[in-house]
């Protein structure tokens, strides 16, 4: 995802957003994640927190 909250506003992903924060839809942990594609850029997203089992509409579920 790229938008979080910290403190109660919405941050967008990127180099200087906190590496935590809280999933809007849930009110669980987020981290700060990156990849570099094709172009060398890296491009930053935030992800639900590994090995915490929780129901997140946003969460990718197979």
């Amino acid at each position: 995802m790229q938008e979080a909250r910290v403190n109660g506003r919405l941050v967008t992903a990127g180099p200087d957003a906190p590496l935590e924060a809280v999933c809007p839809a849930c009110g669980g942990v987020v981290i700060r994640r990156k990849r570099r594609g094709g172009d060398g850029e890296y491009t930053y997203f935030y992800r639900h927190q590994d090995g915490v089992e929780m129901r997140c509409p946003r969460r990718y579920h197979p």
